[in-house]
């Protein structure tokens, strides 16, 4: 999931967790996980201040899907995980 450079800074990506939360919740899950690039700060930050935590058990060896000369192409990516308990309360909204 990605917001756009020009649409950042306006709580979308903040909406699109929360909705992504919502859903696993009403799915019956206790429990949601994502994987983060180790050089995206900025979402590490909004994940942080959502409630997710770093992952105990390390750096996760994945992929991340690229479209080169109209193919698909899978390069290789290091992820950390970051986790979040769902029975935890939805932080306050700012205005």
């Amino acid at each position: 999931m990605r917001v756009v450079e020009r649409l950042r800074n306006r709580r979308i990506g903040t909406a699109l967790v929360c909705a992504a939360e919502q859903v696993v919740r009403e799915r019956g899950h206790a429990q949601l996980a994502l994987g983060i690039g180790l050089d995206n700060a900025d979402a590490e930050r909004l994940y942080l201040r959502l409630g997710f935590a770093e992952w105990p058990h390390g750096l996760v060896d994945t992929y991340n899907v690229v479209f080169k000369d109209e193919r698909e192409v899978r390069e290789p990516e290091l992820c950390r995980i970051l986790v979040k308990e769902l029975n935890q309360e939805m932080p306050l909204k700012r205005d």
